[in-house]
């Protein structure tokens, strides 16, 4: 796993014009190594993440499969899905990066070859993602539009065939500032710098709504930090079911 030491030199005037060199704590960078969801008490949903010495994502071992990354070139990202049963392949995912590194589109193609879906993903300036959109072989089409204050995503809206079908409030909690460099709302896979920038805070609270502006959605997320500022838990309250959904995070430096 990677280590980033920032070293910062202060140097201080004095009154009597000599100069003297002031040290500045290094800052603390980590990197995700593990989570594990358990909603509702069932079984915890675990991802291990293995990342090689330049800091690019190597694999994603989950409970039952395990998503293998191969950057090909600059522009372009491979993406094979294989059972951790008996390493039969499940989707191979083809992406398409930007001079950024972010992934513009991914074709999702089933074992045999068949596209399942394609997904195209547009970004700002600052670059933040603002866009998703779905596309099925027979036609469907969903798209996400985001929405952004002070760098953080506050709205999503969804549509069906160009037919809004929903919309999200997203709230945050400003005395937590996000340092995971994860995209919580917009990443495909929890993985830094793959899905745009990340947002400036630590998410507290969604509200979801419906065309007819029903209420049908309430999550309230609460985090607990390590000394270095890192989520170690995330607990998110299904305000409508009065379910809990728990998320362990392991970050290593």
């Amino acid at each position: 796993m990677r280590k980033v030491f920032i070293a910062l030199t202060a140097i201080i005037a004095l009154s009597s014009c000599e100069k003297e060199d002031v040290s500045i704590p290094a800052a603390i960078s980590k990197t995700l190594s593990k989570t594990s969801y358990v909603y509702n008490g069932n079984t915890p949903e675990t991802e291990e993440f293995t990342f090689d010495t330049n800091g690019k994502i190597v694999s994603i071992k989950e409970n039952d499969r395990t998503h293998t990354f191969n950057f090909v070139s600059a522009s372009s990202l491979e993406v094979t899905e294989r059972s951790n049963s008996n390493s039969s392949i499940i989707n191979i995912r083809h992406c398409v990066l930007n001079d950024k590194g972010f992934v513009t589109q991914m074709v999702v193609k089933n074992a045999s070859g068949t596209i399942s879906g394609t997904y195209d993903y547009t970004y700002n300036a600052e670059g933040f993602q603002t866009g998703r959109q779905l596309t099925y072989p027979n036609g469907d089409i969903y798209k996400n539009e985001y929405s952004y204050a002070d760098g953080n995503l506050i709205s999503s809206k969804t549509y069906k065939n160009n037919v809004l079908e929903s919309h999200t409030n997203i709230t945050y909690d400003n005395t937590k500032a996000n340092k995971t460099r994860l995209n919580f709302w917009t990443s495909y896979w929890d993985v830094p710098g793959l899905f745009g920038k990340e947002t400036k805070y630590l998410l507290s609270e969604t509200k979801g709504y419906n065309n007819s502006n029903t209420l049908i959605s309430h999550d309230q997320y609460t985090f607990e930090l390590d000394a270095d500022g890192y989520p170690l838990k995330e607990t998110r309250n299904f305000v409508l079911t009065g379910k809990l959904g728990v998320k362990n995070y392991t970050f290593i430096k």
